[in-house]
């Protein structure tokens, strides 16, 4: 039910089918991947750790043949989105096998999650620390939505986004349900009610949910920690957002979350205007802190890997 029109048309794949024909990647032979310990996996495939011409790099799999075809073309979608993007901030693609049955694609490695570092970490992450990633957040979906015509992610949450160093930046993964038709499928805790109650949508669902990863950032609180889907999906539908964060969350970014997570679609901004505000932001923040002294919150990650 996209309000969009779906950037890739309607292909389908078969069994045997290759590289669709129009849509060119560079192909990867298995014997040229050296494959290692798994790292995570979701619905539809797993990451593990691999080396491909003496890089360390990501390598998606579909091995399994009893795969349905539903989840195999998941894969497959999140593939053709995958190929054709080049950002900064959007994880790299080196090129894939579509031959059966070793299906992968291989991307640049990070090291870890956003949720990783704020859930997992127990120091201080400095405000302009955090306000620079949600900027690196903010460039990825302004590049998406720029497209023509607009990618919409529908899954941007923390553990979609990755730390490629130690001083960043954020890069965004997981392009699985950019193409998908169920209108409920997601991460509850970071839907619209647009999902949630199944109703047409556009590109203002990944603003809400850019609402609800500012959230995040500035409380390091997971959302919706406890609750039950039919729970979460019954707060928020009836207007229920988590507390806007107090403390060192500056004001702007508190009116900006709430901003994103409006019930009404039309008032969320977009992510071109989300970006100037927290350029800006950031400009003024560093500024502040030169007048002050150096900031005196320490980058967890960092400590983490001097460990």
């Amino acid at each position: 039910m996209h309000q969009e029109e779906d950037e890739y048309g309607d292909e389908t794949f078969e069994e045997e089918d290759e590289t669709p024909p129009s849509v060119s990647w560079k192909t990867i032979k298995f014997d040229e991947i050296l494959l290692g310990e798994r790292l995570g996996g979701g619905s539809v495939g797993l990451v593990h750790r691999g080396q491909y011409k003496g890089e360390n790099v990501a390598v998606k799999t579909l091995f399994d043949r009893r795969i349905d075809e539903g989840l195999k073309r998941e894969f497959q979608d999140e593939l053709l989105v995958l190929s054709q993007l080049s950002h900064p901030n959007i994880v790299r693609f080196y090129g894939a096998s579509m031959i059966p049955p070793n299906l992968f694609f291989v991307m640049e490695l990070c090291q870890r999650s956003l949720f990783d570092l704020l859930h997992h970490c127990r120091r201080t992450i400095g405000v302009r620390r955090r306000i620079g990633m949600a900027l690196d957040v903010s460039r990825a979906m302004e590049y998406l939505h720029s497209r023509n015509p607009p990618i919409i992610h529908r899954d941007l949450k923390s553990l979609n986004l990755l730390l490629a160093g130690t001083e960043g930046p954020v890069k965004l993964c997981d392009f699985g349900l950019v193409r998908t038709t169920v209108t409920a499928a997601g991460t509850v805790a970071y839907m619209s009610p647009q999902l949630l109650l199944g109703q047409p949508f556009n590109k203002s669902v990944d603003v809400y949910a850019f609402g609800v990863l500012l959230w995040e950032i500035f409380s390091r609180e997971i959302p919706f920690n406890g609750f039950e889907v039919a729970d979460i999906r019954e707060a928020v539908v009836s207007g229920g957002r988590p507390t806007v964060p107090r403390g060192d969350c500056p004001r702007e970014i508190s009116s900006l979350m709430c901003r994103c997570w409006s019930e009404n679609p039309q008032q969320r901004p977009a992510f071109g205007e989300i970006e100037e505000i927290l350029q800006e932001l950031l400009l003024s923040t560093a500024a502040a802190t030169e007048l002050e002294g150096t900031e005196t919150t320490g980058d967890c990650l960092d400590d983490l890997l001097r460990k």
